[in-house]
């Protein structure tokens, strides 16, 4: 009795646009294994590993109050500094760091992507995940520091649509893995991102109303500043925490339609890239 022989025949698709949803679903333990692998490797032989999570926006957010708070006399909307900050900054972190980290994927796992074949959309999809675990325990702090403020007295309360929190967090963490599979695509043949990245993130901080509310900014140029897509997602975190803040309703739906054009883009660029980019890295 003949057997048949069975062969797996791996392609790359139909279509530039092809994205197979049952494979990545097929490698959900390896997925569970890069985010174990990022919470790893980060932080192996630190003394104070995860911590570092929470001590990094703590630490910048002493910095930003001492310079623009106590030095600058900046507006923080009548919030006590630390809280104003600290919301920014942990908002921001979840965007920035999540940015950077997949913008270096196809640079940091070369030599495994090289040897073994698996969806190649399994490491940014992972390294959004850890990034959104670390936002929750950034977050825990500042519902910690949130109500020290309260027990002493502040009169800040939280907006109802801090139930629409997790909307929020999809929207950053999509517009953040596009712009990062976006330009992870392109540091494979232009390599001068990956040196300018940094700075280009850094200069991004400064437009992005973390250190400055949108209440500061001239009226005639809120609009403009709105449309940077991160403002809304700090200013809308912020009116959610403190019933203060926010953006008008037309920046946001154009955060969001540029969040979406991005994340396409994005996806468009990467799976070309992975066909070929062994042979070009």
């Amino acid at each position: 009795m003949k057997t048949k022989d069975i062969i797996t025949v791996i392609d790359s698709g139909s279509s530039l646009y092809f994205i197979d949803i049952a494979e990545l679903r097929r490698h959900r333990y390896l997925l569970a294994q890069f985010v174990y692998r990022d919470f790893v490797v980060h932080y192996k032989q630190t003394i104070l590993g995860p911590v570092w999570w929470v001590a990094q926006p703590l630490m910048m957010t002493a910095v930003f109050v001492f310079v623009f708070s106590f030095i600058a006399k900046l507006s923080t909307d009548q919030l006590p500094a630390p809280l104003f900050y600290l919301s920014g900054l942990i908002m921001w972190n979840l965007f920035a760091q999540n940015f950077q980290h997949i913008s270096n994927i196809f640079l940091e796992n070369k030599h495994v992507f090289q040897k073994v074949y698996f969806p190649r959309l399994i490491p940014p999809i992972a390294c959004t995940c850890s990034n959104i675990v670390r936002f929750v325990l950034q977050f825990a702090v500042f519902v910690l520091l949130y109500l020290i403020y309260l027990i002493c007295g502040y009169t800040i309360c939280p907006s109802p649509t801090i139930l629409l929190l997790p909307l929020l967090l999809i929207y950053t963490a999509v517009l953040s893995f596009g712009f990062g599979i976006l330009t992870a695509a392109l540091t494979v043949k232009y390599r001068d991102l990956v040196l300018t990245l940094p700075f280009i993130i850094q200069l991004w901080m400064f437009l992005s109303a973390v250190m400055l509310p949108l209440s500061a900014v001239p009226e005639r140029w809120q609009f403009v500043f709105s449309l940077n897509p991160v403002v809304p997602a700090v200013e809308t975190f912020r009116l959610m925490c403190f019933g203060t803040g926010g953006v008008s309703l037309l920046p946001l739906c154009v955060g969001i339609v540029f969040n979406v054009l991005v994340l396409f883009l994005g996806l468009f660029m990467f799976v070309r890239t992975e066909r070929n980019f062994t042979d070009t890295i």
